[in-house]
Formats: structure tokens, C-alpha cells, sequence
């Protein structure tokens, strides 16, 4: 009787070890570490080379169990936008977790999600045509404290 319960315990044990980690909390992308794995083609104009490189830093993304929520406020030429999305992980490894979603269009999207360490991922960024080449970085965000106001 103790050997199933051991063998049952260390499988439990090894499933907690070898799964990626957790995805649920907020998550802002980074522009400094976005920036450095980016390179965008010699061919794009500089003004738009600018704004490009102004879209990164800015962006959150909330992730609970079955919904991700990703807000980004408003610049210059940018309007705010929130979306709010059902998603699921369909794979996952101890560091990546692939996570597909259908999105305002009614297309299926999937993702992966590459864990640099339980604080830090990186999804790689569309081809776009050929003149971008790179990752978007995101920074997993502290929980905010209580401030002891009672409010």
C-alpha cells in the first residue's frame, strides 16, 4: 500500500516541477529588452522606425484562468484600447505554454509563450512582410499592496 502511494506522490511532484510557470497575474512588455532582441529591415524610414519602437513598454497584459484582459493607454497617434479574451493553454512545457484564443474577427489565434524565468516571457513578434525580426518581452508585474486605508 505505501509504494502506489509513494509512486502517486512523486508523479504529483514531477508534474509540479515540469510545468511552465504560472501564467495567472499581469504582465507589462518590456521596450529595453524588446528593443535589444529586435532588429527591424535597414529599408524602413526612421519616423516610422520611432514609432514602432514607441509601441513597446507600454502595453499590459492580465491574465486570469480562462481570460486574458490587454490594456495599452493612449500617445500620440494612438488611441486607448482594452480587449478582454477567453483563452486556454493548449501545450505546455516547463518553459513555454502554448495559449490559443479566437479574436475580434473570429479567428483562431495560438501563441507561445517562451518563460526566460517565472517572471519573464517572450512571444516572438509578427514577420511583418519581412522588415521585422525579433521578440516582445514581457515582465511579470508586483501584486499591488493594500495601502491600509481601508478603501
Amino acid at each position: 500500500m505505501k509504494i502506489p502511494c509513494l509512486i502517486s506522490v512523486a508523479m504529483f511532484s514531477a508534474n509540479l516541477i515540469s510545468g511552465a510557470p504560472s501564467l495567472i497575474g499581469t504582465w507589462k512588455s518590456s521596450k529595453e529588452l524588446t528593443l535589444k532582441a529586435t532588429r527591424l529591415d535597414s529599408s524602413v524610414e526612421e519616423d516610422l522606425k520611432e514609432r514602432f519602437e514607441n509601441l513597446f513598454g507600454r502595453m499590459t497584459i492580465t491574465y486570469t484562468k480562462a481570460q486574458s484582459i490587454a490594456r495599452m493607454e493612449a500617445d500620440e497617434g494612438i488611441e486607448e484600447w482594452e480587449s478582454i479574451t477567453d483563452y486556454r493553454i493548449v501545450a505546455e512545457t516547463k518553459d513555454k505554454l502554448s495559449i490559443k484564443w479566437i479574436d475580434e474577427n473570429e479567428e483562431v489565434m495560438t501563441a507561445t509563450l517562451h518563460f526566460v524565468n517565472q517572471d519573464q516571457y517572450w512571444i516572438e513578434l509578427p514577420k511583418a512582410e519581412g522588415k521585422i525580426c525579433g521578440k516582445e518581452y514581457f515582465i511579470r508585474q508586483p501584486k499591488a499592496e493594500p495601502d491600509g486605508s481601508g478603501q
